[in-house]
Order: structure tokens, then sequence, then C-alpha cells
């Protein structure tokens, strides 16, 4: 595996009143996968130098690459999304192995949560293989950026 995915979505301001709006005034939702059971790929195969991460940069970069998707997932995404939300929907490249070191000392695999808990963004939506017509076999939900004070 050469490429994970991530997926986004463009709403309407209406839905979400208290988002950051885009230079096209409308709303990215960011969406990842929350309850992934199993490892997409070996981590070994997605991290660079995952061996010698130690915790607590190990878990948060599990748990990042867990947030993506594959290309399948990704395909069947997007139309679900798309026909249930009317959002205009797209899918960002993201290479692996990933070097996930800034050259700072920082890490680049800040999963979702650490975003949350930073403050500034709002969970905007959660979709379960119990609905109707969901084509995944996990939970994803899509987050957004609120405005600025």
């Amino acid at each position: 595996m050469d490429e994970l995915y991530g997926v986004y979505s463009l709403g309407h301001p209406s839905d979400y009143p208290a988002a950051f709006l885009e230079e096209d005034n409308r709303v990215e939702l960011e969406w990842f996968c929350m309850d992934r059971t199993q490892p997409i790929a070996p981590y070994e195969t997605l991290i660079i130098g995952y061996v010698t991460l130690e915790e607590p940069a190990k878990l948060k970069a599990q748990r990042y690459m867990d947030e993506h998707f594959t290309r399948d997932e990704g395909r069947r995404l997007l139309p679900y999304l798309c026909f249930t939300y009317g959002h205009l929907v797209g899918i960002r490249v993201i290479p692996v192995p990933m070097d996930i070191w800034l050259a700072e000392g920082q890490s680049l695999a800040n999963p979702v949560s650490t975003i949350l808990a930073s403050g500034g963004w709002t969970l905007a939506h959660t979709l379960s293989h119990e609905a109707a017509d969901y084509p995944l076999p996990f939970q994803v939900s899509a987050y957004y950026q609120r405005q600025r004070a």
C-alpha cells in the first residue's frame, strides 16, 4: 500500500452557523474513521521509523493512521456523503509510508481527538453502519473549524 486517503466535504453555511467559511463560502468538513477494529495495514509499512517510536507518539501515530481511508472505502463513502448531505465531496491523497516528524521534533500524526481537544473545532456528524444504505462497516465522523473570535 502506497497511499491512504482523507475525505472531506463542503457543507452549506446555514447548516453550520458557527463555522469558519472557506473562500467559496462553504464549510469544510473533514471525515475520519472512528472505530476501525483492525489497522489498514501493518503500522511498520505506514510509518517511517515505526519500530523506534516510543509512547505516547507511537499510539498517536497508530490512531492517526487508523482515521484515514483506503481507496475502496473512500470511493464508497463519497457518493453516500454527496447524496445524504448534498455536499460537494473530495479526497486527499496521503502518501505512505509517512515520515511523521517535523524538523522541530513535533509529530504530524495528530489524531482527531487531539485536534478537537485543542479547541476551535467542532464535531459535526457521526455515521454508523446501522443507517440505511451506509456503505462502511465502521463509524465515521466529521468535524469543522469554528469561526475565530
